[in-house]
């Protein structure tokens, strides 16, 4: 029998997106409550779920929070769960691997043909 752990284990606090009032993304903020989480001791956290606002982010302030995430993470052995929600399974897919380039993540399998949304589970360090 194989041992498997799950890579998603404990809690995993959804990411809230930050914004300043003029709605534009605070990413300073952002950086803060990256850091606040990673030091409790979480073994996994999640990004771009409903509560980080997904639907009001363009493509550049999406990179901008996932990079500050995989930065601040560093070596520690934290698994990033990014979702992926785009309007059609080709655009998901694409975005998906440009994640998998840019920030050496792996990807899981979790392609829901209701929502088109795609999971990305990273473990490598930055």
């Amino acid at each position: 029998m194989t041992s498997y752990e799950p890579a998603v284990r404990g809690v995993c606090p959804v990411l809230s997106s930050t914004f300043h009032d003029d709605g534009g993304l605070d990413g300073d903020s952002f950086l803060r409550l990256c850091e606040f989480l990673l030091s409790t001791g979480v073994h996994s956290v999640m990004i771009f779920g409903v509560a980080t606002e997904n639907a009001k982010l363009d493509d550049a302030e999406r990179d901008l929070m996932l990079r500050s995430l995989v930065k601040t993470r560093g070596a520690m052995k934290v698994t990033i769960v990014a979702t992926v929600a785009d309007h059609g399974t080709d655009l998901a897919v694409a975005r998906a691997r440009k994640w998998v380039d840019t920030f050496c993540v792996l990807t899981r399998q979790k392609l829901s043909s209701t929502w088109q949304q795609f999971w990305i589970l990273s473990t490598c360090p930055s």
